[in-house]
């Protein structure tokens, strides 16, 4: 990780026209507010009405979003061609899904997701000795898109200001930039679960080259990937219908992985409609993002989602995979023909994160990038 990382929804943030306060006093913090004792939203948190919640879209039964289980890959025939084929099916659908089986051990899970607990609950004067230093710099800070702040809590553990130089003393092939040495153990346990989900998303690259009927290192020479984590934790809300945990919105990097606790609270969009993603025990929850949408001329499709806020806190572990700056973005000619021209025009991918940092709005704006037939 170093000057050149860019990453994804983390890297957008921190565009001007997005904000993080990282002048704000100790008390400024969400975590911190919540912890006051509050019986109501604070003014700066609050959505307009349009930007709010409505139930209406939500209700009644839902189609759940597709399950993968990688364990099919021990059969390289028909096994493989079946995983191959619900990619496919899920990308195109849905734009997300659960994956199972997928290597990254449980227990490497339950100890990242523990530490990441741990921080947040640690006393406000602990949590602010990590505090966030540069804009999109690693450590503790907010992040919030349009007028009113998103109800969340952020620790990046990845620099995605592409200012950091890398440490030349990494012992490992992956490493992050926080050092985290309290709570005891977080540093440790995160390091393991960073290498673990480094492989695995080797892994999926690979696969979700074979499903656009490539060979598996279409999408590596394509988008060169990096990668970064994202710890967020949703307070306790007392009027949750006035907030957003987080604001709709696609992705801007290749992919995201998302750990998710047991509390429920992330949604898609399907067919107009949002979709409650229920918690899957020690699964990931998959999310095409842009880049992938445009590599693959508009085949798969980046996920719209957001995160509700609730009378529960909740944690998730958010995993993005994205590219350098200099990269040029432009449907794959193998994936273009006469019948199938070219969807998206070619951009280089700091320009890109430019666009999505500066437009206000959040939800397709892929659209812009759109070649008119």
């Amino acid at each position: 990780m170093g000057r050149d990382l860019s990453l994804a929804h983390g890297q957008e943030i921190m565009q001007s026209g997005n904000s993080i306060d990282t002048a704000a006093k100790p008390e400024d913090m969400l975590l911190s507010i919540v912890e006051s004792g509050i019986e109501q939203v604070p003014p700066e948190f609050i959505k307009p009405p349009h930007e709010r919640v409505s139930r209406l879209d939500s209700e009644g039964p839902h189609e759940q979003i597709p399950v993968i289980d990688l364990a099919m890959l021990d059969d390289k025939g028909a096994g493989k061609r079946q995983v191959l084929a619900e990619i496919v099916r899920a990308c195109e659908e849905w734009g997300c899904f659960h994956l199972i089986n997928h290597g990254v051990p449980a227990q490497v899970m339950d100890a990242a997701m523990d530490a990441t607990k741990r921080f947040f609950a640690l006393p406000a004067v602990e949590r602010e000795k990590y505090r966030m230093t540069k804009i999109g710099g690693k450590g503790y800070g907010q992040a919030y898109v349009g007028k009113a702040k998103d109800w969340n809590d952020r620790l990046f553990l990845t620099d995605f200001s592409g200012e950091e130089e890398p440490n030349p003393d990494r012992g490992c092939a992956f490493s992050y930039d926080l050092v985290l040495t309290n709570p005891p153990g977080a540093q440790e346990a995160l390091a393991s679960y960073g290498e673990a989900m480094h492989k695995l998303v080797q892994i999926t690259l690979a696969l979700l080259s074979e499903a656009l009927g490539q060979t598996p290192e279409f999408l590596s020479s394509k988008l060169p990937s990096l990668f970064g984590t994202v710890l967020t934790h949703y307070p306790p809300c007392p009027q949750p219908d006035l907030v957003m945990g987080l604001a709709p919105h696609e992705d801007g990097g290749i992919f995201t992985f998302l750990q998710q606790s047991n509390v429920l609270g992330l949604e898609v969009l399907k067919d107009g409609r949002w979709v409650p993603v229920q918690p899957v025990a020690h699964a990931f929850v998959f999310m095409v993002a842009d880049l992938v949408q445009i590599v693959s001329n508009d085949r798969f499709k980046s996920v719209t989602h957001r995160a509700l806020a609730g009378p529960i806190a909740r944690t998730v572990m958010a995993n993005f995979t994205a590219t350098v700056k200099d990269a040029v973005i432009q449907p794959a000619p193998e994936l273009c023909s006469d019948r199938n021209p070219p969807a998206f025009r070619s951009v280089v991918y700091k320009e890109f994160l430019k666009y999505l940092g500066t437009t206000d709005l959040h939800v397709h704006r892929l659209e812009a990038f759109r070649l008119r037939q």
